[in-house]
């Protein structure tokens, strides 16, 4: 599969903020910390009746789990699928619109942090300042913190809009790691290399050389499913690879209003689905030299295209509007069409084959383009007369 250009991020200016995060104040201040802690939760997920049906990304799975363990209630709803009762997760649903992953393909959250292998800016105090102009921008996993009732602030070791700062060694990572749990709330640290693997941290022993750990792997189709105390993990060595932590800073509070940030979400998709035009550097994607590339490409795609028109259908219900109903449709199809591609391909490996791969690739983009621009017309809309669905409401 071809591998886009990486673009390398610009230096920033400056790594010294005017103003140092209140976490590294309280961690130059502080001499020392409790020997452990163990974080207690006032949530956990229900593993009573139908199977949740499968995740795999590990950003969306992690926020969800997150968010219940503080307490937070854990939307589901019962759908058939595949000759079996499932589990909709509606909470990770949302999560991937929100992050972006649901309008994407073949993407990490991962590589909303770092374009390269982590690289450190050099700096005297250890923390850099997050305000400088370059491409990489963490809005949209901000967004599913707030959107999911959660106050986290982000920090990376690689220059990030809209980041509450950065560290340049281990040393303060761990700082304000082990600082926050102290303190009585969990953290999220964010590493990649290769896909998403998220460490969901609820305390420390040993004086924070080991962390009590929940771990999500994307591509793990059992992400999310099997969280319970039994599955909590030590690690130790905990520190490598980390790209980015999120620090969550206060309990749970349900949001007020979700509607500006499923709007903001919406805007964000559309962009996003247009990045590349081309339906030929789409097909291109799986079907370039050699045989197609359908396994486990097709399965990435499809779920999340499906979990997408998911999210789409219930913000469409808070949004009060009818006018998504072509998105929704869709992002059903592009799942629909992936099973036919794997039918085709498990039928004969054959260069007809691989042509009506790459056909049905073609309308899959086309419908990507018809998610896009369903989003657009709802939103250039949204100051005009209210629509049908509204006027019911």
């Amino acid at each position: 599969m071809s591998e886009p250009v990486k673009k390398i991020n610009p230096v920033p200016e400056s790594y010294s903020p005017k103003n140092k995060p209140e976490i590294l104040a309280m961690a130059e201040t502080a001499v020392t910390l409790p020997e452990s802690t163990k974080i207690p939760f006032a949530g956990a997920i229900d593993q009573d009746g139908p199977a949740l049906g499968p995740h795999t990304r590990a950003f969306a799975s992690a926020v969800t789990s997150l968010a219940v363990l503080m307490g937070a209630p854990h939307d589901t709803s019962v759908m058939s699928a595949h000759n079996q009762l499932w589990r909709n997760d509606n909470d990770y649903f949302r999560h991937l619109m929100v992050s972006g992953e649901g309008f994407l393909f073949w993407h990490d959250v991962a590589d909303y942090f770092t374009d390269e292998p982590p690289w450190a800016p050099e700096s005297t105090d250890g923390i850099w300042e997050a305000n400088y102009n370059g491409e990489k921008d963490a809005s949209s996993i901000i967004d599913c913190f707030e959107i999911a009732g959660i106050k986290a602030d982000i920090y990376t070791n690689y220059p990030v809009k809209n980041v509450a700062g950065g560290w340049s060694n281990t040393q303060t990572l761990e700082d304000m790691t082990l600082h926050n749990l102290a303190g009585g709330f969990p953290v999220l640290l964010f590493s990649g290399e290769p896909g998403d693997r998220i460490l969901l941290a609820t305390g420390y022993e040993n004086g924070g050389q080991t962390l009590l750990t929940w771990t999500f792997s994307a591509g793990d189709h059992k992400t999310n499913i099997n969280f319970s105390t039994a599955n909590c993990k030590r690690v130790q060595n905990w520190t490598e690879d980390i790209l980015a932590a999120a620090l969550v800073k206060s309990p749970f509070l349900s949001p007020k209003d979700r509607k500006p940030l499923l709007l903001k979400a919406l805007s964000r998709g559309a962009d996003l689905l247009r990045l590349d035009t081309n339906p030929d550097r789409f097909r291109e994607t799986f079907c370039g030299a050699g045989k197609p590339h359908v396994h486990p490409e097709i399965w990435d795609l499809a779920e999340r295209r499906c979990y997408l028109a998911d999210a789409l259908e219930r913000a469409a219900e808070v949004l009060g509007t009818n006018k998504l109903t072509a998105a929704v449709g869709a992002g059903r199809q592009i799942h629909d069409n992936m099973w036919k591609i794997h039918a085709v391909w498990q039928e004969k490996k054959t260069k007809k084959a691989k042509m009506q791969i790459a056909d049905i690739l073609g309308e899959c983009r086309q419908l990507d383009l018809t998610i896009a621009d369903t989003i657009s017309s709802f939103l250039t809309n949204q100051e005009g007369e209210p629509d049908e669905y509204s006027k019911k409401a």
